[in-house]
């Protein structure tokens, strides 16, 4: 696996990472848990292979971890500190939700792959406007990983390593600072949540409808999906969301998304990953050409929609990797053997080491 990108497969910019690895919540004192961790029934539940993994990896009283592994029919789940109602911000995960909905508008005629950004999105007669949805959706529309204006990646970065959500703008700072991109003619691959974010307010204008009611009614309900929220605002976080952690264990507010949520917004129990595996394994997916390789990252990489392809050993693994500032997560599916694993936690760090070691439990 190419471990460079696994640094940008996140919601954060790498200053913003170190940042709340350092900082938390400044009103840690008053913290409450639901889980009762002195109690070893709850501290660790579920099947015992996965449990002795979860358990070795993440040995901390403060983790609330949900994982799975999937082999056809069979589901075996575990937790730590959390059950199957626990929800995790899943953060760049959620790309490959838009991802689903690329191919989904492109099924249904509303887009063509060669589209114009500017044709969907008020980018004028900017560089932007320019960039196709296909180079969107493969990371090569030549756009940053955030934003071009340093002033908003500094603040994000201050407002991250306070311990506080922070101020992505609307969809009208994002255009702005899209509109002020020079992209080069022939722009190489460069992972971003930006574009990612451009690509999905694009779909939503083609489909008429905002973001997550598209996404609800197109990718989210025929998945299975049903207790995922779309979190735009901060009143939209679900009650049931873990307490995330910086990597230095400190307690992290919940963020929101704004103008990123269609690459970072998503938050999500194990149950709504263990149904999207599902629906792409033999489900309403299973078919999506998102899955398939469209361009290639580098050496045994490509990415289709949204979705990386991995060849791993003897596996090839389709997925995606997410970080946000309280949270990992990392969704992992070998459609040739009909596997998948899926890990989630609430704290900021390595998620896929995990999914990898569990992967291999589901044979094939």
């Amino acid at each position: 696996m190419a471990t460079h990108r696994v640094a940008t497969r996140h919601a954060l910019t790498g200053i913003a990472l170190v940042a709340v690895m350092l900082a938390g919540c400044s009103a840690s004192e008053e913290v409450t848990y639901e889980f009762d961790r002195s109690d070893p029934d709850v501290r660790g539940t579920g099947d015992p292979a996965i449990l002795s993994q979860l358990e070795r990896r993440y040995p901390g009283d403060h983790h609330s971890v949900a994982a799975a592994v999937v082999a056809g029919d069979e589901i075996r789940t575990a937790f730590l500190s959390a059950d199957g109602s626990t929800m995790f911000e899943i953060a760049s995960v959620t790309t490959t939700l838009t991802g689903l909905l690329l191919a989904s508008a492109l099924e249904r005629g509303e887009v063509r792959l060669e589209d114009r950004l500017g044709q969907y999105l008020d980018l004028g007669d900017s560089d932007a406007a320019s960039v196709t949805l296909e180079q969107l959706a493969t990371h090569r529309a030549g756009m940053p990983p955030i934003s071009p204006d340093p002033e908003f990646v500094r603040e994000f970065d201050r407002q991250a390593a306070a311990g506080q959500d922070p101020d992505e703008g609307d969809v009208a700072q994002l255009l702005a600072h899209a509109a002020s991109v020079e992209i080069p003619e022939d722009p190489p691959y460069r992972y971003s949540d930006m574009g990612a974010a451009l690509l999905g307010h694009a779909l939503a204008a083609a489909a008429g409808a905002d973001y997550g009611a598209v996404l609800r009614e197109r990718v989210l309900d025929p998945a299975g999906m049903e207790s995922a929220v779309v979190v735009e605002t901060a009143e939209q976080v679900p009650a049931a969301l873990a307490l995330g952690h910086s990597a230095s264990n400190r307690p992290i507010v919940p963020w929101s998304f704004e103008a990123y949520t269609p690459a970072t917004g998503v938050d999500a129990a194990l149950d709504d990953l263990v149904a999207l595996a599902a629906a792409v394994l033999s489900g309403a997916f299973s078919e999506s050409p998102a899955l398939d390789p469209v361009s290639e990252v580098d050496a045994g990489t490509s990415v289709g929609y949204l979705w990386f392809i991995d060849e791993h050993a003897d596996r090839t693994l389709t997925g995606h990797d997410g970080r946000s500032g309280g949270f990992g997560s990392t969704i992992l599916i070998d459609r040739d053997a009909g596997t998948a694993s899926i890990v989630l936690r609430n704290s900021a760090g390595d998620t896929r080491g995990t999914a990898l070691g569990l992967i291999q439990l589901a044979g094939g």
